[in-house]
């Protein structure tokens, strides 16, 4: 990944992860907080097609505070690349609401996940640049037209 803000935010507790087994994968799939990680992880043009991209790399959108944000599409058994073996996508192609989760020991006592962001990622500033991110692109329109709010 590129030398941008989130990366000091890249946590990796293997350990922990694979004692708690996945109950965030389990409970929900991650955001792609970043158009820019996200265009890298899945090697995309600045302006790419969103109904192409989406199904042919089994995501979808969630409109949050009215911008739509990709995401891992969802089963029963929580986030798509999910296996109890751990996440089937490659790191690199991870949605960074994954990568940043700090682990929290308490996920493993209480059976549900516990981990969180770290408090210096603003979901609304994240928000924002894609918003910014699609008005650049010139898709803003588009997006909003398949993935209303």
């Amino acid at each position: 990944m590129s030398s941008l803000w989130w990366e000091p935010f890249l946590v990796e507790d293997s350990h922990l992860c694979s004692l708690c087994g996945g109950l965030c994968c389990q409970a929900h799939p991650g955001l792609y907080l970043d158009p820019l990680q996200f265009l890298e992880a899945f090697d995309l043009p600045f302006s790419w097609d969103p109904e192409e991209v989406l199904r042919t790399h089994r995501l979808k959108m969630k409109t949050c505070m009215g911008v739509p944000i990709p995401m891992p599409e969802s089963t029963e058994m929580g986030c798509v690349f999910w296996s109890p073996k751990g996440c089937v996508l490659p790191r690199s192609q991870r949605p960074l609401g994954c990568l940043m989760l700090v682990p929290k020991e308490e996920s493993i006592f209480c059976g549900e996940p516990r981990c969180s962001l770290p408090p210096e990622v603003s979901y609304l500033e994240c928000f924002e640049r894609w918003r910014r991110y699609y008005k650049k692109a010139g898709i803003w329109e588009r997006v909003l037209g398949l993935f209303p709010a």
